[in-house]
């Protein structure tokens, strides 16, 4: 009789518990900072994807497909994933237009390109881009290198709803500290970012000295290229605009390697031009974001990724006491060190 107790006050302990973690989890998220639990689920879904994604050909991984990646996870991983992409961006402190989920059916598979860094050849990803404003792009290298001597690759284009998935939750783990507000003002959503634009894509640029502003750089360090100086003279005159000046009313940080094509001109973009021509003319290229170390949005292959290797390690990163989970890697490789979640296999529709 007494056993029987015991085992039912031990039943009900484990049901009060497996409610109360399931109420943690599934409740609205805090914009700041996600609860205890919820980081653990979205590390979770972030090494599955990990996995999944640099298991791809270099060719396929901006183009991975979103309901490839969901499939990959449980059922918790799920809907804690879809609740946080359910979330309006407005709420996050976003204020740009929705652009696209579709695939555009006229991109250009551009190969990498090489350039220098810290005395070291490095390559460019394979990325791809809509015809009309890669054309564009090469007609504005032309003129660039005629006037300058130099110019600036693409390493950035399109990026597919999963990619840009799988990039918001990287960011959101490694960059932001679980924060959705942070990760927002830097990392579009899926469906929100430029790079998903059908026709008025973005492009991220680099030099050919590795300068595009991502951390340990500033974007000040891309705002003082003359490649830059020339693109805030020169762009609009083959259709690319600058789509996020200092103090913008999207609500995004200063991202002066982020470039949009887009023909016919929007009121949107002339406002832009209208504002960096004033930036030109009073030298006033400043917001109080000098010095802020900017996360961008492409995943560069080049960041070797960290996860705990042990539980213990884990809940101590979780908890905020313990060594970040990335760091940049000299060559350049990607690997993944998650004992606890094994390798998804790649799905021959990949």
């Amino acid at each position: 009789m007494r056993f029987r107790s015991y085992a039912l006050a031990v039943l009900g302990l484990v049901l009060v518990g497996l409610l109360a973690s399931g109420y943690a989890v599934f409740a609205k998220p805090d914009y700041d900072r996600l609860n205890f639990l919820q980081r653990f689920v979205v590390w979770g879904v972030l090494a599955k994807w990990v996995n999944q994604v640099q298991t791809l050909p270099e060719e396929n991984r901006v183009l991975v497909d979103y309901d490839h990646l969901l499939g990959q996870l449980n059922f918790i991983e799920k809907k804690v994933a879809q609740q946080i992409f359910s979330i309006n961006p407005r709420e996050l402190g976003f204020q740009g237009p929705f652009h696209s989920l579709e695939k555009p059916d006229n991109l250009v598979k551009i190969m990498p390109q090489a350039y220098q860094q810290s005395g070291k050849e490095f390559s460019t990803d394979i990325q791809y881009c809509p015809a009309a404003s890669y054309n564009d792009y090469l007609k504005m290298m032309a003129r660039m290198r005629q006037d300058l001597g130099r110019e600036l690759f693409i390493e950035s284009g399109y990026r597919s709803p999963g990619y840009q998935a799988y990039a918001f939750f990287l960011y959101l783990v490694r960059n932001h500290d679980f924060s959705l507000r942070k990760t927002a003002r830097l990392n579009a959503m899926p469906g929100y970012s430029e790079h998903q634009a059908p026709v008025n894509n973005a492009l991220d640029f680099i030099n050919a000295d590795g300068i595009n502003g991502d951390d340990p750089q500033t974007p000040e360090d891309f705002e003082k290229l003359p490649e830059y100086q020339w693109l805030l003279r020169h762009a609009h005159q083959f259709n690319f605009y600058l789509s996020y000046p200092r103090d913008n009313q999207w609500g995004v940080s200063f991202e002066p390697w982020h470039w949009h094509w887009e023909k016919p001109v929007s009121p949107r973009s002339i406002a832009c031009k209208k504002q960096v021509e004033r930036t030109i003319g009073d030298g006033s290229i400043d917001s109080g974001l000098k010095g802020e170390k900017v996360k961008r949005e492409n995943v560069m292959a080049g960041e070797e990724v960290f996860f705990p290797s042990s539980p213990f390690d884990l809940l101590a990163q979780l908890s905020g006491r313990s060594r970040p989970m990335f760091r940049r890697n000299p060559d350049r490789t990607v690997t993944c060190d998650c004992p606890a979640v094994s390798p998804n296999p790649v799905s021959s529709a990949q």
